[in-house]
């Protein structure tokens, strides 16, 4: 498991996986679309994998986070430098 989207995807559904976070589907599938959770849903979603026997902890979801945000930090192509590269 690599990221928030793998986690979420344990659940046998979206639907599910909404009902057990006290969420409506169009948050969860927002958080699947997005691939993040909100720290502030974290102690709910922990609570949740657990009576689903999911092992994970809050530093897995420090680690997805962190590597989300290094993703999206990394630098645009620009029309200019996709020029040149061409």
């Amino acid at each position: 498991m690599r990221s928030f989207r793998d986690l979420i995807a344990l659940w046998p559904t979206r639907v599910v996986f909404a009902r057990e976070m006290g969420l409506d589907y169009e948050a969860a599938a927002g958080m699947y679309g997005r691939a993040f959770i909100h720290p502030h849903y974290w102690p709910t979603l922990l609570e949740a994998a657990h009576r689903r026997g999911i092992n994970i902890t809050p530093e897995d979801l420090m680690r997805f986070s962190d590597r989300r945000r290094r993703r999206r930090r990394r630098k645009k192509k620009t029309a200019e430098s996709a020029a040149i590269a061409a």
